[in-house]
């Protein structure tokens, strides 16, 4: 198993191992709690263990930096 971002998966494991603490109810929780800590846990996952889902990941960081500073230029020529 060869881990692409390991920001993603430490992360995807620090929020899967939030389910045993739910299970033994040392902190209580509602049903739709499970499935949000699930779903996070398993987009973080993915995106640290697939090469597409880093991919995609690279990809949308690039376009947000670019929209990022083309949005700052737009707002320091309007001032």
């Amino acid at each position: 198993m060869k881990i692409y971002n390991k920001s993603y998966f430490f992360m995807g494991l620090f929020c899967l191992g939030a389910i045993p603490l739910f299970v033994s109810d040392i902190v209580p929780v509602d049903w739709w709690q499970y499935g949000i800590t699930i779903a996070f846990s398993s987009l973080f996952l993915y995106r640290g263990l697939s090469r597409e889902g880093s991919e995609r990941d690279r990809v949308f960081r690039e376009y947000f930096k670019e929209t990022a500073l083309l949005c700052m230029v737009h707002y320091i020529l309007l001032k």
